[in-house]
């Protein structure tokens, strides 16, 4: 309702308001601009179910080094020599605890209101937006401030893992159609956090493309209505359509809890062009990484639907970013995926596409800037360990001969779980050559 009074709103019809010292000269635009901001900007409410408090620090760096709060750790013979003396004292007092026990490595709780595994750096609670009467205020304001509030309101969906507050793709498409009557909010950026084995079926990913009801057989006159509306760049008014036309910024975020079983330690895979679940996935992702960085040839795409069609829809997308996200001991392997995901293309189609007079056709291609990843670090919680030593294999006791248990061992005393590393890439679309 109000982008439609926005519509009709000139400015000879606003009121120049002399008397507020917003508009009557005193106050600078720049100094307005950023009051605005202020009052625009969300409160982070913390989960009462959650322990943790939003000001949690993540101990976060811009680069991949050894974190500057593990120096209290001591070198693998202090530890060792800590633990034998635990374990020697409570032997000579007559305690019923035997060495090995003393060793146990309690179970880790991995729970949604431990924060698992939606509590991080850029989620520590729900957003809550107080500064919206301010919009209300006048016409002026209205016009002023709107933009400022589509910006700062990310809508922020998962596949899996979500706090209590959390609605993954689904629920919050439907939640539009519900609503279908009503104005449609504007949104233009979207963050998604996704785990593999929802990603790589398309499961999820096919929710990014309009509905079959958007795309089903057409009437003479229904199909004419359709074409009519895609060229002259508008889309149909299927919700989940209209919401991926507008969007300008989508953000993909893999967590280090979302790579298949990574509870075991299991290599890292990922493949926008193919299935990337179960045995035989690192295999047929290194033919494909061999294929682009060796051969300079694009993979073939299976018949199945996979995650690189998501984007087909998003017809304005500006910017797409995907981090991904592992603990210390995967840099390598994830250094790799990195070198091999710049690689990666992904199709916008045209709107012969999806009238199916072109099935083939695409508007734009989204290519990798010619950049280096963007790094950063934080220090993870406690059920980001592994169930699995990374160096010995040991499960739930601490082995002395083995630093990386005795590491972890202290780390676990201290609350702390890994250092989680995260590697960020931005693809941005580039015209093809249209057919004539």
């Amino acid at each position: 309702m109000m982008e439609s009074r926005l519509k009709s709103w000139g400015p000879a019809d606003i009121d120049l308001q002399q008397d507020c010292p917003f508009y009557n000269g005193r106050i600078p635009r720049e100094i307005t601009d950023l009051i605005f901001e202020y009052a625009l900007s969300p409160d982070t409410l913390p989960d009462p179910q959650c322990g943790l408090d939003p000001g949690h620090d993540f101990r976060v760096r811009y680069d991949h080094e050894r974190g500057d709060d593990e120096s209290d750790l001591g070198s693998a013979t202090q530890q060792v020599t800590a633990v034998e003396a635990t374990t020697t004292s409570s032997e000579s007092a007559g305690s019923d605890v035997v060495n090995d026990e003393s060793l146990a490595i309690r179970p880790i709780s991995r729970k949604r209101d431990s924060g698992f595994d939606w509590f991080r750096p850029e989620n520590t609670g729900r957003k809550v937006f107080r500064g919206c009467e301010l919009l209300r205020a006048s016409r002026r304001l209205y016009l002023d401030t709107n933009k400022l509030l589509e910006q700062a309101r990310d809508v922020v969906i998962y596949g899996g893992r979500e706090p209590p507050w959390g609605r993954d793709f689904r629920a919050f498409i439907n939640q539009l159609r519900r609503d279908y009557k009503q104005q449609l909010p504007k949104i233009t950026s979207i963050r998604y956090f996704v785990q593999m084995h929802l990603l790589t079926p398309a499961q999820d990913s096919m929710l990014f493309l309009p509905s079959n009801e958007a795309l089903a057989r057409y009437e003479p006159d229904e199909h004419a209505e359709l074409v009519s509306q895609l060229t002259q760049g508008n889309p149909p008014a299927e919700p989940a359509w209209r919401v991926l036309d507008h969007l300008e910024h989508f953000h993909m975020t893999i967590r280090r809890t979302d790579w298949d079983r990574w509870e075991d330690n299991k290599a890292l895979a990922i493949n926008p062009y193919r299935h990337s679940m179960g045995p035989v996935s690192l295999e047929l992702m290194r033919q494909d990484m061999h294929a682009s960085m060796v051969e300079s040839q694009q993979p073939e795409k299976e018949g199945l639907p996979t995650w690189s069609r998501m984007f087909q829809a998003m017809r304005n997308l500006k910017t797409l970013t995907i981090s991904f996200e592992t603990s210390e001991d995967k840099k390598d392997e994830m250094e790799e995926i990195v070198v091999w995901a710049k690689t990666w293309r992904f199709d916008i189609m045209s709107w012969r596409h999806w009238t199916r007079d072109r099935v083939n056709e695409r508007a734009a291609c989204l290519v990798a800037e010619d950049k280096p990843a963007r790094k950063m670090s934080w220090r993870g919680l406690k059920h980001h360990w592994s169930d699995f030593c990374t160096s010995c294999g040991a499960n739930e006791m601490t082995r002395l001969d083995c630093a990386c248990c005795l590491e972890k061992r202290k780390l676990l005393q201290q609350n702390k779980g890994p250092r989680l590393l995260v590697w960020t890439l931005t693809w941005k679309p580039e015209p093809v050559e249209m057919p004539q």
